[in-house]
């Protein structure tokens, strides 16, 4: 059965076939459907559609949160890649700023999130080992900011400003760094692997059983953490871990996460940079449609 080919490939390599165009189109279509289910929780008699469209929106973090390790891997500058996810991150943090204190919309921060996952990538993967210990600096910044939520969320008292939260809070950061370790490691395992059975690393990563490996070790990084958590969750009831059980949907991302083929698909500079303005005109849209509904 290996042997059989169509288009000059084998055909179970076929199994690999969402390119990264695909996977960000899949995670704009449930982020969206996530952002109409959080508008339309004020709308009356729509609890049962709300639970359904935010349960479809879990498929989204992981998979973007893929795509950022992704990018800092293949992209030809790490500093610049980061500046560019750092001047997004500053433009939604005032949009979010004023949003939450002229329409008092709450919402946390997920470009924050991939900022600070993407920021501790590059300082891990530095040479030097004081920029090594740098990056426990974004950690410390998740950690605090993750107490000043939970503790904001039991007091319902909002002073800290929710812009300047990483949504996702702790539990989106370690997944990210947990999909990185593994992939990470994996990497290095099979360069030097390379170098001694003289096959080059590049051809190494187009066969079957790396696409297999990989997309595998970024499922495990996903279903570990939400293991964690529910396990927490179980283990010690008292604590209150917000909305874990809801959030363990997110594992549905694995599905779209493993048959990823390691490739691009439609890249060009309006596809890049229009994924990038979605998020904002997007939320934008929505609110001002749920505005006109609400004096109609």
């Amino acid at each position: 059965m290996d042997n059989v080919q169509i288009n000059n490939k084998p055909l179970k390599d076929r199994i690999f076939c969402i390119n990264s165009f695909v996977l960000k189109l899949i995670a704009i279509i449930t982020m969206t459907l996530d952002h109409i289910g959080i508008f339309l929780s004020f709308i009356p008699g729509t609890q049962e559609a709300v639970s359904i469209l935010r349960l479809l929106g879990r498929i989204c973090f992981p998979i973007i949160l893929f795509l950022i390790i992704e990018g800092a891997k293949y992209t030809k500058n790490q500093n610049k890649y980061l500046i560019r996810i750092g001047i997004m991150t500053a433009i939604i943090t005032v949009a979010q700023l004023i949003m939450q204190y002229a329409l008092r919309i709450i919402a946390y921060n997920i470009f924050l999130q991939l900022f600070l996952v993407l920021l501790t990538i590059i300082l891990l993967k530095s040479k030097k080992i004081w920029v090594k210990l740098l990056s426990i600096l974004p950690l410390i910044y998740v950690i605090i900011t993750t107490s000043i939520y939970v503790y904001q969320i039991n007091m319902s008292s909002y002073f800290f400003p929710s812009a300047l939260i990483p949504d996702y809070f702790l539990y989106g950061y370690l997944m990210g760094i947990l999909m990185f370790a593994f992939t990470y490691t994996f990497d290095n395992y099979l360069k030097k692997k390379s170098d001694t059975i003289d096959i080059p690393l590049d051809e190494i990563k187009e066969q079957y059983n790396y696409k297999l490996t990989y997309n595998s070790l970024i499922c495990l990084s996903v279903i570990i953490i939400e293991v964690i958590y529910l396990f927490i969750k179980y283990v010690f009831p008292f604590i209150n871990l917000f909305g874990v059980l809801q959030q363990s949907y997110s594992m549905l991302a694995c599905i779209f996460i493993f048959f990823y083929s390691h490739s691009l698909g439609i890249k060009n500079k309006i596809v890049q940079y229009g994924f990038y303005l979605y998020y904002p005109v997007h939320i934008a849209f929505i609110y001002l449609i749920f505005q006109l509904i609400s004096i109609l």
